[in-house]
């Protein structure tokens, strides 16, 4: 649910840079997504879910108390 969350973002994000985007005519809108975009949405959402991980993991064994 939340990878889902953060890859939209990073998506939304690269689009707005204009990075990954090659024309293409066989599209409605004449754009299609390169597999270098959607490699960098990937390694995004992966580190992005790691650090998340690793903050909430660090968090629990802090806080827990016998």
């Amino acid at each position: 649910m939340i990878g889902n969350v953060i890859a939209s973002t990073a998506n939304a994000a690269l689009e707005g840079f204009g990075v990954g985007m090659r024309e293409s005519f066989d599209s409605a809108t004449g754009y299609e997504v390169s597999p270098v975009r959607s490699m960098i949405a990937s390694i995004l959402t992966i580190v992005i879910m790691m650090g998340l991980i690793l903050f909430a993991g660090k968090f629990l064994w802090n806080s827990y108390r016998l």
